[in-house]
């Protein structure tokens, strides 16, 4: 299947891989049942009107999939909030430790420092 040339001159659909990893994690969970289509959409939703009363960016419209995917996480007690703040925790010392241009990778769980 070729890629449509409208595409392919736009550019990139994401600026940042999270951003893709984010959206896909919001697809898988409702894909597996996880999370309903439209809680997921009313809780976006929510959080874009949220966002977007700040300024309509593309910063902020992926901040507000992030805080709706925390929000979905927490309400079908997939995550309790002390594991959110962890994992968020994890990933910023990942990330401000990582050298520019170098993908972010967590450790393992146990994996030693």
């Amino acid at each position: 299947m070729s890629t449509p040339e409208s595409c392919v001159a736009a550019g990139p659909v994401f600026a940042e891989q999270w951003q893709a990893e984010a959206l896909a994690m919001a697809d898988l969970l409702m894909q597996s049942g996880q999370v309903d289509a439209q809680v997921w959409a009313q809780t976006l939703g929510a959080q874009l009107a949220h966002w977007q009363a700040q300024e309509d960016s593309v910063e902020h419209y992926y901040q507000a999939v992030l805080a709706a995917l925390q929000v979905v996480l927490r309400d079908n007690t997939l995550l309790a909030e002390p594991e959110i703040a962890r994992r968020q925790h994890e990933w910023e010392r990942a990330y401000l430790s990582t050298p520019h241009g170098e993908p972010v990778m967590l450790k393992k769980a146990g994996a030693k420092p």
